[in-house]
């Protein structure tokens, strides 16, 4: 077969794939047939046909292989229990993705944020508009 019709394999990449949302999103891309990438802190082998990158938001170096080539981001990662690690984390690490994202001209770039930035709401919906009660640093 001539490899100029073979059509490229997308690339989805996900952080904070071993929690609840992460792991769910890994699952939805399976279905879809993508080569999936997981950016772990630790090795994490719990999921077959994935490829794990073990290290920190804070190495832009990593961050710059995670994406290389890709064409799809679900940054779910965020540092929860540790006051001391959330701005290196949720916040500096977030900055890194987006760097190397637009470095890697990335397609699609989706972040989801704890529900703790929110808090407790009324609303069933809630978008970049809702009222924050924060539950958490």
């Amino acid at each position: 077969m001539d490899q100029l019709n073979i059509e490229k394999r997308r690339i989805a990449c996900v952080t904070g794939a071993t929690a609840v949302i992460g792991k769910k999103i890994v699952s939805e891309l399976k279905i879809k047939d993508l080569h999936i990438r997981i950016l772990t802190r630790k090795n994490y082998q719990k999921f077959s046909g994935v490829e794990v990158f073990e290290g920190q938001l804070e190495n832009r170096i990593l961050l710059d292989r995670f994406l290389s080539n890709a064409d799809y981001l679900f940054h779910c990662a965020g540092e929860t229990k540790d006051p001391s690690k959330m701005a290196a984390v949720n916040i500096q690490g977030t900055k890194n993705l987006i760097t190397a994202a637009q470095k890697n001209n990335l397609k699609y770039f989706c972040h989801i944020s704890s529900a703790g930035v929110i808090g407790k709401s009324k609303n069933k919906i809630i978008t970049e508009d809702s009222e924050c009660n924060p539950q958490n640093l």
